[in-house]
């Protein structure tokens, strides 16, 4: 084998040494990429499902406001009816 040949075979070795040397980092940051995007995965489920849990709750808000909305009106025409039986009331005895 020529010197040159050599020096070749080392510089050859020396880059397989080299490139061995970074595959693991490079392993090291693929799974810590993988690990994070997984972990964003889980968060952003997590947060669809408090979307879809606020929404239940608007929800049940607006179905409260309706019902609350039908009783006010209740409320009102049980004071007029209320007005109304005072009046009588008060008829009633200014006549005797």
């Amino acid at each position: 084998m020529s010197k040159t040949e050599a020096s070749k075979i080392e510089w050859i070795d020396m880059i397989f040494k080299a490139a061995a040397a970074l595959v693991l980092p490079l392993l090291v940051w693929v799974i810590s990429l993988e690990v994070a995007n997984a972990e964003r995965d889980f968060q952003i489920q997590a947060l669809y499902a408090r979307i879809d849990n606020l929404e239940e709750i608007n929800t049940s808000v607006q179905s409260y406001a309706v019902r609350l909305g039908q009783v006010d009106q209740k409320l009102e025409s049980m004071e007029g009816t209320v007005n109304e039986i005072r009046q009588d009331i008060k008829d009633l005895l200014r006549s005797q």
